[in-house]
């Protein structure tokens, strides 16, 4: 999927695990900043197609392989690699929970700033996880591409998905479920009555919804390295979305689509 539906399904986890959360709505905040972190975070691995990365990065590091080599290939730290892997959406908040605690300004021993930083943090740490997990599922049912999936067990080899069940962008009917979860249930969480049980039963019939749309698309979108089967499949991605979402919506998202300087 495009960088920006991954962005606001992990801000849709985090509005659930904010309904957890007993303190003001601006710590609410913070945990669903966490999964929308999470939830883009693992495509941070793409920095290889920057057009300055052989130059800065490539000659720094002394790396053989220039950055569409790195990129496309399935070296552990390629695209689809050890960034989209279970390992990483654990070792990240666990880090961030840790430094946080070494760099605190509060007095106290070592450990009792940690374990003063994991009470206060759990949530936005689960959020976090929540979003970037979120993130590697909607890798696995997109086109197998050069990675054949995503390498799900790092530091295993083998790569998971590749399914093709959806094109890597022009999926607004999942990015407009996304937001709809996110209006919701900041709405409830700014309501503040049963927030535990609305905005986990707004995220389920979601979660419920976004699988079987993903799951009646009625057409495989892996493909070859042609040129034009990329092209067919791209244009039958948007034939489906048009029958989806109706002629109007289509037409707005698309003009979305067109202004905003990223696949989506």
């Amino acid at each position: 999927m495009d960088i920006l539906s991954h962005t606001v399904t992990g801000m849709a986890a985090g509005t659930v695990v904010a309904a957890f959360s007993k303190r003001k709505f601006k710590s609410k905040l913070y945990i669903i900043l966490a999964g929308t972190l999470a939830g883009a975070m693992p495509d941070i691995d793409a920095i290889s197609l920057w057009s300055k990365f052989d130059s800065v990065i490539g000659q720094t590091f002394g790396f053989k392989h220039k950055g569409r080599q790195i990129y496309f290939g399935k070296l552990w730290y390629s695209h689809h690699g050890f960034m989209h892997s279970i390992s990483m959406a654990f070792i990240a908040p666990l880090i961030w929970w840790f430094l946080g605690g070494l760099i605190s300004r509060n007095r106290q021993p070592l450990v009792n700033r940690i374990s003063s930083r994991w009470y206060n943090g759990r949530l936005g740490m689960m959020a976090f996880m929540m979003g970037y997990v979120l993130h590697l599922w909607e890798d696995m049912i997109t086109p197998s591409g050069s990675w054949n999936g995503v390498r799900l067990l790092f530091p295993s080899t083998e790569y998971y998905g590749g399914f093709g069940k959806i094109w890597w962008w022009n999926n607004y009917d999942l990015f407009l479920i996304a937001a709809s979860v996110v209006v919701i249930n900041i709405i409830i969480l700014l309501i503040n009555r049963r927030k535990k049980e609305l905005t986990l039963s707004v995220f389920t019939l979601a979660f419920i919804l976004f699988f079987i749309q993903v799951n009646t698309r009625g057409s495989s979108f892996n493909n070859d390295s042609v040129k034009s089967a990329f092209s067919s499949k791209e244009k039958k991605s948007k034939e489906i979305q048009k029958e989806i979402l109706g002629p109007f919506i289509f037409q707005k998202m698309e003009g979305m689509d067109n202004s905003i300087n990223l696949n989506f």
